[in-house]
């Protein structure tokens, strides 16, 4: 077990790690500040990007330009509300207000809708990088978005039912990453996935389990340790005291680890998507894929990246999975339930809101009725679960997400 003053000296180093700079051919984005780099120059913005319920919004004017946009390419009509950005032969029209991308004539819902802060329209940078072909890279440890033409776009290509392949998650070389590979079934095809974790994610992830160990298990000082602990990470150890009665919505909500499940719901979309399923057999193929990583007891929670890579039992999977599907706007809530007779722990699923017009004919489905809303049980422990089947009878204890 590591000392008081050990953790605080690698959580320190953590915090203030930085990566390697991109390549030429870059823009970076810093969250906070109006000031980005363009090719290795400084330029300014009158309005800097921010995190909001774990998305990262740029300045649509600003993020076109970055990519090659000029001036004259990006327009604002004010009494409709909407941008227009012209980019080779894609034409991409944004709405104030609306959910809808419309990509050459053709609307998407984003699931969200952009904003308007500081005089300039708003938008969480994942969907203009789709609509845009590129990807974008997010440093945890710099708090940074790195747009690069030079990185490999995702590709949206169909492909065969048989074997499917989701698009890879990848970084640029210059960011350190830990890779795994994954292969799963659903519904009778099979899907890979190679996906890339950036390291400082993936260290500071361990390291708040390291801490929350320390916390409920050290011989340190508790008062002593929270006193080391920034807010946000003093939340998510907290959360697992035994008052919480296991309250980890602040495990899925976590800012940078929110970012990057983001990116792993985009690519598991475009597969689903490829493949030809509706809302509720996304949920069902996302629910697939979490299922199909090795289950693995631990005592404490783990944060999404490092389940991904570390694997996890039923608190760390579900963590997980409410992730994945809370960035692509899926309403989410974690189910909590007691230790049976003679048990010293409990379980935990997911549950997955879905409205009555979009449930599959046929069957019966286990939900808990929640505020309004049916929450259909996801359990994450074990390959060759069902949305809406269930593991668990007793009542649960509901956290709501989002």
């Amino acid at each position: 077990m590591l000392n008081r003053n050990a953790l605080v000296a690698i959580f320190t180093l953590v915090l203030l790690m930085a990566l390697p700079s991109c390549a030429y051919g870059s823009a970076i984005f810093t969250i906070g500040s109006s000031v980005y780099s363009m090719d290795g120059r400084d330029q300014s913005m009158d309005v800097a990007p921010y995190v909001n319920s774990g998305r990262t919004y740029l300045p649509v004017r600003y993020a076109a330009l970055a990519v090659g946009a000029v001036p004259g390419d990006i327009s604002w009509d004010p009494d409709n509300r909407q941008v227009t950005i012209i980019d080779g032969g894609r034409t991409i029209e944004l709405t104030v207000g609306s959910t809808l991308l419309t990509l050459n004539g053709t609307a998407t819902s984003m699931g969200v809708a952009p904003v308007i802060a500081g005089a300039r329209v708003m938008l969480p940078v994942r969907f203009l990088a789709q609509a845009l072909g590129i990807d974008v890279i997010w440093n945890p440890a710099t708090r940074t978005v790195v747009i690069d033409e030079l990185v490999v776009p995702v590709s949206t290509q169909s492909v065969s039912l048989s074997a499917s392949t989701v698009p890879a998650l990848r970084y640029d070389p210059s960011i350190q990453t830990t890779d795994r590979d994954f292969a799963w079934k659903y519904q009778g095809n099979t899907f890979t996935w190679h996906v890339e974790t950036p390291q400082p994610l993936l260290d500071w992830d361990r390291q708040v389990n390291q801490l929350a160990a320390e916390y409920y298990g050290g011989q340190c000082s508790q008062e002593q340790l929270l006193q080391t602990m920034p807010e946000g990470v003093k939340e998510l150890v907290l959360s697992d005291a035994e008052q919480e009665d296991g309250d980890l919505a602040s495990w899925v909500n976590d800012g940078d680890n929110g970012q990057w499940a983001g990116y792993l719901a985009d690519r598991l979309a475009i597969c689903a998507n490829n493949v030809g399923l509706d809302y509720f057999h996304t949920a069902e193929f996302i629910q697939s894929f979490v299922d199909a990583i090795p289950y693995q007891l631990t005592d404490l929670p783990e944060l999404p990246a490092q389940t991904i890579i570390d694997n996890g039992d039923c608190k760390d999977k579900s963590v997980l999975l409410a992730a994945i599907l809370k960035g692509l706007s899926y309403k989410v809530a974690l189910l909590e339930f007691p230790p049976g007779p003679g048990e010293t722990a409990g379980h935990m699923a997911v549950g997955v809101a879905i409205k009555d017009s979009q449930i599959p004919h046929g069957g019966s489905l286990s939900y808990y009725l929640y505020n309004g809303y049916k929450y259909y049980f996801a359990e994450t422990t074990s390959p060759n679960w069902t949305l809406g089947a269930a593991s668990v009878t007793e009542p649960a204890q509901i956290y709501a997400v989002n």
